[in-house]
């Protein structure tokens, strides 16, 4: 299930099993994707303030997806796209055929939307949506408009590609002891990619905390216990793009209970078509991020006055994806 949610006064709360949590504040979209076997809550942030909202549950358009958030505000000027199936224009992700738009209209006023259909190709279908000054609406009133489209219109012609998690790595580079750079990956990476023809549109991806690597299996127990990763606690790490352009995807990254903002450079290879008849392109992807940020602070002070381990963490993503 995709649920999307719209705080519009007061902050609702959410939580679930795997020990994500976050705040919806007013005016902010969160898209959440459910998981089976996962136990979600929501409630009041605030012991004394109500708290009004509003939320579309979608059957997203397949089977498997990993569960993830996704969460930002959107500027209403007009008609606004808050969620597509490509994540365009910084939209959200919606996992499903449909495009969600919001608009805050001025008193007795009112917008209408033409669905029609492709006379050269049956199944394709257009909106059309129009704002006029109609005496039908309250004040300050928000209107939330969703517009179903068949599957094969133009928006959707973008192609989804699944990580192949044979020929994927994701690895991370530390400072050790000042003097060295460790190097580790996590084994267990899942996500996709949207391309819309060359161009990298969205990407998401969750990857199991438990399955991190640095070839030492001492440094890897230490690495997985509440002084890092707590991985009993916090078992996946979540990343979900909000903005793909010019060589770069941003998005929300979520690790250790925190989510905070990313931005990576990204180089698609590709496609080609590989031995077994599958359409394949090639992913590399870098940043960097600081620890602290996602509260894994532990560390040690050397003789010497320097810090055992580095706070800046080095990010460089090597992998395939197949088109779906």
């Amino acid at each position: 299930m995709v649920v999307l949610t719209y705080a519009l006064a007061g902050a609702l709360e959410h939580k679930d099993s795997l020990g994500t949590g976050a705040v919806i504040w007013p005016g902010d979209w969160q898209r959440m994707t459910a998981g089976t076997g996962i136990r979600y809550s929501e409630f009041n942030h605030s012991p004394t303030k109500l708290v009004h909202l509003l939320q579309i549950w979608i059957l997203p358009n397949r089977k498997g997806l990993h569960p993830g958030y996704a969460q930002r505000s959107f500027q209403l000027d007009g008609l606004t796209l808050v969620a597509s199936p490509t994540g365009r224009d910084g939209s959200l992700t919606l996992h499903q055929d449909a495009l969600v738009y919001a608009a805050k209209l001025p008193a007795r006023s009112s917008f209408s939307c033409l669905i029609s259909r492709n006379p050269v190709a049956s199944r394709k279908k257009s909106a059309t949506c129009t704002q006029k000054g109609n005496p039908v609406m309250k004040p300050r009133s928000l209107i939330i408009a969703l517009v179903a489209l068949l599957a094969g219109q133009a928006v959707l012609a973008a192609d989804v590609y699944k990580l192949d998690p044979a020929h994927t790595e994701v690895g991370f580079t530390i400072s050790h002891l000042v003097i060295n750079t460790v190097r580790g990956r996590f084994k267990d990476a899942a996500g996709t990619v949207t391309m819309d023809g060359p161009a990298l549109v969205a990407a998401q991806a969750t990857i199991q905390t438990k399955s991190i690597d640095t070839g030492i299996a001492k440094r890897d127990a230490h690495l997985r216990s509440p002084d890092f990763f707590d991985v009993e606690k916090f078992l996946t790490l979540t990343f979900e793009s909000v903005k793909a352009e010019n060589g770069s995807v941003t998005g929300m990254l979520t690790m250790h209970g925190v989510t905070r903002k990313i931005t990576l450079s990204v180089t698609i290879k590709g496609p080609i078509q590989d031995p077994w008849g599958k359409e394949r392109i090639g992913i590399h992807a870098t940043g960097t991020l600081n620890r602290k940020d996602y509260g894994l602070t532990w560390n040690k002070l050397l003789e010497t006055g320097g810090l055992m381990v580095g706070d800046e963490v080095g990010i460089e993503i090597n992998g395939e994806a197949v088109k779906e």
